[in-house]
C-alpha cells in the first residue's frame, strides 16, 4: 500500500525555496545516494510539502523537540527515476527495520545498506550537493489482504514482454528490465599488451604482445601498464623483454597485487593451453583453439593443431608381439658368431618405450620396457607459409569479446582438445557460434588459483645446472612436484 511518493522538482529534495533545515533530505550524509543504511527524511516536508502522505509516527504530538516512535512494520523505501529517452531506472525496495521521530526529521534505519548501483540512480550526474530532478521517492507498507476479499473472483497473471509493453506504453521492453541483481562482486580486468599489427616478432625487436587481439582494449595510462607492475620490469627469464607474461615473475607479482582481495577477473591474458577433453592432468593440455580459417585453400579446416592418441600402458594393449624384434645371432665376415639383441619395433604407429635405467624385462624378449606402449608423442601444426601463420596465430584471449568471422570460422573458434584415441584436436564446440552468427557477446571470467612452487628451491634446482639426467633419481623431472591443480581456470 503506497504511503506517499514525492517528486524532486526544483532541487526540492536538497535546495527548497525557503533555507534551512526543511529539505526532504536535509542531512547530506544520511540521503538515498549514498551507501548507507540510515537515513534522515524531514517529517514537515514528508507530510506537508506538494501534497499530503501519510505521517510514519504511531502518535501525533505539537511538541517538535519530542522523540516519538515511528511504526516501521512492513515499511519499504524504494526510488526511481525516468531520463529524457523515457528509459526507467529503478532501485530495489529497502525494508525499513527500525527508526524514531526527532525534532526536524525521522530517522529510519534500513535492513541493508543502499548499493552503489542505487545510490548512482539518486545521485545528481554533476552536483554532488543534489540528486536528480525529477527523482521519485517512495514508500510503501506491505499488506496482507483477506482472503473472502477474493471469494468469488479469479485473476490471471500477465508477464510484461515486449508485446504487452507496446500495447501499454507504446514502447518495447528491455531485455535487462527483465532482470533484477540479487548478488554482485567486482572484480578485475587483467590485460596482456596487445599488439599494435598482426606482425610475430620473434628474437630481437619489440614486444609483440597479443596477437591477433579482439577483446575490448583497456589502453591504460603508463601507471596502470600490467608489465610495469614487475621487479624488475618488463623482464623475461633472459633478461630481454618481457612479451607476453609467459614468465613465473610477473603472476608473482600479480599475486602480491591480489593478496587479500578477490581472485575472479576478467581474462585478457596470455594462454598456452586448454584442457583435454581426454584427461584432467596438466601434462595432457593442449591448443584449444582453432588456429586456422575455414575455406582457405591449402588450410586446414577445422584446426592447424593435431594430437597424436596417447600411450597406454602394456597391460591395456595386448598382443606385443609385432612391436619386437627377437634376440638373434648373426655370423661375422671371420666366422665369428655375434648376438643381436631384442629391439623395440615401430609397428602400426606403435613402439613400445624403454628406459636405459630398468632392469631387463624376460617377459619382453628382455627389453628394459618401462610400461608404456604407443604412438610417438609429437605436436604437428598445419602453417601453408608465414603469411598464414601472421594471420591466423592466436596466444591469449579476449576480455570482452563481440564476435566476428575470427570466431566462427576463424582461428579463434575452441575446440574440445584431443580426445587421446584419435589424431587431432577434438570436435569445434560451437562456443562462440552454432551456425555463423555474428554479434554475439562473450565475457572470459577466470579465476586465479596459483598452486605451491613446482621444485625446491635453493641448491636443491641449482644442482640440476651440474647434475641433470633424463632419466633416474637426478633427473630434472626428480626435482619437480605435480601440478594437481592451480593456475588460471577461465570460462
Amino acid at each position: 500500500v503506497n504511503q506517499g511518493a514525492i517528486t524532486n522538482t526544483s532541487d526540492f529534495f536538497t535546495l527548497p525555496s525557503t533555507a534551512g533545515s526543511n529539505r526532504l533530505f536535509y542531512n547530506a550524509t544520511y540521503r538515498i545516494d549514498k551507501e548507507t543504511d540510515n537515513i534522515h527524511i524531514n517529517h514537515d516536508s514528508w507530510k506537508g510539502e506538494n501534497g499530503y502522505r501519510i505521517p510514519l509516527e504511531d502518535i501525533n504530538s505539537d511538541n517538535g523537540s519530542e522523540e516519538l516512535p515511528i511504526n516501521t512494520k512492513d515499511l519499504y523505501m524504494s526510488w526511481r527515476y525516468t531520463d529524457q529517452n523515457g528509459n526507467e531506472q529503478s532501485s530495489s525496495r529497502y525494508k525499513i527495520t527500525g527508526g524514531g521521530k526527532f525534532s526536524i526529521a525521522y530517522v529510519v534505519t534500513l535492513e541493508r545498506k543502499i548499493t552503489e548501483k542505487d545510490a548512482a540512480i539518486a545521485a545528481h550526474a554533476t552536483d554532488s550537493t543534489k540528486l536528480k530532478n525529477g527523482l521519485i521517492f517512495q514508500i510503501e507498507k506491505r499488506e496482507l489482504k483477506e482472503e473472502e476479499n477474493f471469494s468469488g473472483k479469479f485473476f490471471v497473471k500477465i508477464s510484461k514482454n515486449q508485446v504487452s509493453s507496446i500495447i501499454e506504453t507504446g514502447k518495447e521492453v528491455s531485455n535487462l528490465d527483465k532482470y533484477q541483481v540479487t548478488a554482485k562482486q567486482g572484480v578485475w580486468y587483467w590485460q596482456d599488451d596487445a599488439s599494435g599489427s598482426n606482425s610475430l616478432v620473434f628474437g630481437s625487436g619489440s614486444p609483440y604482445g597479443l596477437t591477433n587481439f579482439d577483446g575490448w582494449d583497456q589502453q591504460p595510462d603508463a601507471a596502470y601498464q600490467i608489465q610495469r607492475h614487475m621487479t624488475p620490469s618488463n623482464e623475461n627469464a633472459d633478461g630481454g623483454f618481457l612479451r607476453v607474461s609467459d614468465w613465473h615473475g610477473a603472476w608473482e607479482d600479480y599475486l602480491t597485487h591480489v593478496s587479500g582481495h578477490p581472485r575472479f577477473f576478467i581474462d585478457a591474458m596470455y594462454m598456452v593451453a586448454g584442457q583435454s577433453e581426454a584427461s584432467d592432468y596438466a601434462k595432457y593440455c593442449c591448443v584449444t583453439w582453432s588456429g586456422c580459417t575455414a575455406g582457405e585453400d591449402t588450410s586446414a579446416e577445422n584446426s592447424s593443431w593435431s594430437y597424436p592418441p596417447l600411450k597406454t600402458w602394456l597391460s591395456e594393449f595386448g598382443d606385443t608381439s609385432n612391436l619386437i624384434t627377437p634376440i638373434s645371432e648373426t655370423e661375422t665376415d671371420d666366422g665369428a658368431v655375434q648376438v643381436v639383441p631384442a629391439q623395440s619395433t615401430w609397428y602400426n604407429n606403435n613402439l613400445l618405450s624403454t628406459n636405459p635405467l630398468l632392469p631387463e624385462n624376460n617377459d619382453y624378449e628382455g627389453l628394459r620396457v618401462d610400461g608404456w606402449v604407443g604412438p610417438l608423442q609429437n605436436v604437428s601444426r598445419n602453417t601453408p607459409d608465414v603469411n598464414y601463420k601472421t594471420l591466423n596465430h592466436i596466444n591469449g584471449l579476449g576480455g570482452l569479446v563481440t564476435t566476428d568471422d575470427y570466431h566462427t570460422i576463424g582461428p579463434r573458434r575452441w575446440f574440445s582438445g584431443l580426445n587421446g584415441t584419435d589424431y587431432g584436436v577434438g570436435d569445434d564446440t560451437k562456443t562462440y557460434s552454432d551456425n555463423g552468427e555474428e554479434d554475439r557477446h562473450f565475457m572470459h571470467l577466470s579465476f586465479f588459483a596459483p598452486g605451491k612452487d613446482l621444485h625446491e628451491g635453493g641448491d636443491a634446482w641449482n644442482n640440476l645446472v651440474a647434475g641433470e639426467t633424463l632419466y633416474g633419481e637426478n633427473s630434472i623431472a626428480a626435482t619437480l612436484q605435480g601440478i594437481w591443480g592451480g593456475g588460471v581456470f577461465t570460462g
